[in-house]
């Protein structure tokens, strides 16, 4: 694969996430992102996929304690993000928040560049408008 085409593939990533980031509100909004972003720092500090809030209510009771009805992957990808903002500064639940919110934006960024590499490695040319000339 040629040099271009990978620095071209970095800069598709670096203008989407900027993008995606850019817009983001940098915090969770909606409960599925509690539930994950709880088993996230669960899996960073205690090693565990349990849920320790007591008042997330719809957890499933399993053997051990209550765990998320979601899959564990939505909190797997975040979880990273969640080590970064404890490495930042002193640990805070409103940093690791804010970096985990920020999950589906590089996701999201090296989705675009993954795509744009398969794109070329394909040989697609764009589509240009028929009226042009």
């Amino acid at each position: 694969m040629p040099r271009a085409r990978r620095v071209t593939a970095l800069g598709v990533c670096l203008v989407v996430a900027a993008v995606y980031i850019g817009a983001g509100p940098g915090r969770i909004d909606i409960i599925d992102g509690q539930y994950r972003f709880e088993v996230a720092r669960n899996i960073v500090g205690d090693r565990s996929i349990q849920l320790m809030d007591p008042f997330l209510g719809d957890a499933v009771n399993g053997l051990l304690g209550a765990y998320s009805p979601y899959g564990v992957s939505g909190s797997l990808t975040g979880a990273p993000l969640v080590a970064l903002a404890n490495l930042v500064g002193e640990p805070s639940q409103d940093r690791q928040q804010f970096f985990f919110s920020f999950t589906s934006g590089i996701l999201g960024a090296a989705t675009a560049a993954v795509l744009f590499l398969f794109l070329t490695e394909l040989s697609v040319a764009p589509v240009s408008d028929p009226d042009t000339p």
